[in-house]
């Protein structure tokens, strides 16, 4: 699940928890690499060695990927 299908309004601070777990930090800042790799390859070369943050709301929780997670 991507945490922008749904507005956060909808979930408590486990429910928060639950929909942004450290893998899919990564997961979603590949996809972006890949994107940008395809449409602007200057723009991916600069990003190369940023690293994301996560938003304050969110709190990231080392583990591995969930049964009811899809990746």
């Amino acid at each position: 699940m991507r945490i922008w299908s749904l507005h956060p309004r909808y979930l408590d601070r486990q429910g928060l928890t639950a929909c942004w777990r450290e893998g899919q930090v990564a997961h979603e800042w590949g996809h972006l690499a890949a994107k940008l790799a395809a449409r602007s390859p200057a723009r991916a070369a600069a990003q190369r060695d940023v690293t994301p943050a996560v938003h304050p709301l969110f709190v990231v929780v080392p583990g591995p990927v969930e049964a009811w997670e899809r990746v």
